[in-house]
């Protein structure tokens, strides 16, 4: 089909393009974990449709294949490509993503580089505007890049406004509610995750979202032993519409093993997920060894799972890097 597509395309006779067709299917080979499969298809698109979004999106997959250099050369790709000067927001992910690669490998004056490139992008895309969606990416983009920093008050003050942005749009709401989790998990701030499953459970996020960010304040609440408030019930009360979700909520209020939750995965990322879990469980309880199993939950290959993302996060080293001087932070 492709190959009689890619015939007729320069007659401008087909729509989709097979460029976008060949992203859509690197797209299900990634969720399937099959990297393998994905960059040939990814590289192919990116030949006949550049972009940087793209290009960053390759860089992801070389990382995770564990090719720092190739991963590397393609966020270069990425801040080459055609729409480099408008699509300022993927710049700055590309510049975010050089900047995790420097900083894994302790390059760390190419990584404030990085980092200081990632801001600018980010704080020039905020003053471009835009939808409901793009505003709040925006923002979340920018907590990520303060985090990198150690700005964690601006960092915290970028994640609620996108909360803000987001409103009752239920799936930039949920997306901008487990941002803000996810990386109050990273620093163990726990006003701050309790603050966004509130924002998320009164704007209404889906019953999924909730029962995610319900478990990562559970386990920062553990972590801190911290008692609940009641927040994490709630959100955990809105599970159970799939069969995943509800092992999840069942393991995650006691009714459930470790060894259970990863016999019930059945597909690749649910394996991720079970195995992300138990292994926080394990690490929250003082287990040594549960660096070992979220460094194995790091490296897979299911790279677009928000699980993947945290493991890499918490295992990562931190960097020392001061804001540039003349840069205010809203």
């Amino acid at each position: 089909i492709l190959a009689q597509a890619d015939r007729a395309s320069p007659k401008g006779r087909v729509e989709p393009s097979p460029a976008r067709v060949r992203s859509v299917m690197a797209m299900i080979e990634m969720r399937a974990g099959n990297l393998a499969g994905a960059r040939p298809l990814l590289k192919q698109a990116l030949t006949d449709e550049p972009s940087a979004s793209g290009f960053t999106t390759l860089a992801l997959v070389e990382r995770q294949a564990g090719d720092a250099a190739a991963a590397l050369a393609a966020v270069e790709q990425a801040l080459r490509a055609p729409d480099a000067r408008v699509a300022l927001l993927d710049v700055a992910e590309a510049h975010l993503t050089a900047f995790e690669l420097h900083r894994d490998a302790a390059a760390t004056v190419q990584a404030k580089g990085s980092l200081d490139a990632a801001l600018a992008s980010a704080l020039a895309a905020r003053q471009m505007g835009g939808n409901v969606a793009t505003r709040a990416r925006a923002e979340r983009l920018l907590g990520r890049i303060l985090e990198g920093y150690g700005e964690s008050k601006g960092a915290t003050r970028a994640f609620e406004r996108a909360l803000g942005f987001a409103g009752s749009d239920r799936p930039t709401l949920g997306a901008a509610m487990l941002d803000a989790i996810g990386r109050a998990l990273v620093r163990r701030d726990l006003p701050a995750a309790r603050g966004a499953l509130k924002r998320g459970l009164d704007g209404d996020a889906s019953d999924d979202d909730l029962v995610y960010g319900g478990l990562w304040v559970q386990l920062l609440e553990h972590d801190l032993k911290a008692g609940s408030d009641g927040t994490v019930e709630r959100a955990l009360r809105a599970g159970s519409k799939t069969a995943w979700i509800g092992k999840l909520t069942a393991w995650a209020s006691g009714k459930l093993s470790d060894t259970d939750l990863g016999a019930a995965a059945q597909s690749t990322s649910q394996k991720v997920e079970a195995a992300f879990y138990t292994a926080m469980a394990r690490r929250v309880s003082g287990d040594p060894a549960a660096d070992q199993r979220l460094r194995a939950v790091a490296q897979s290959p299911v790279i677009d799972l928000l699980e993947v993302q945290l493991a890499r996060e918490l295992l990562a080293p931190r960097v020392r890097a001061d804001l540039p001087g003349n840069v205010q932070i809203p």
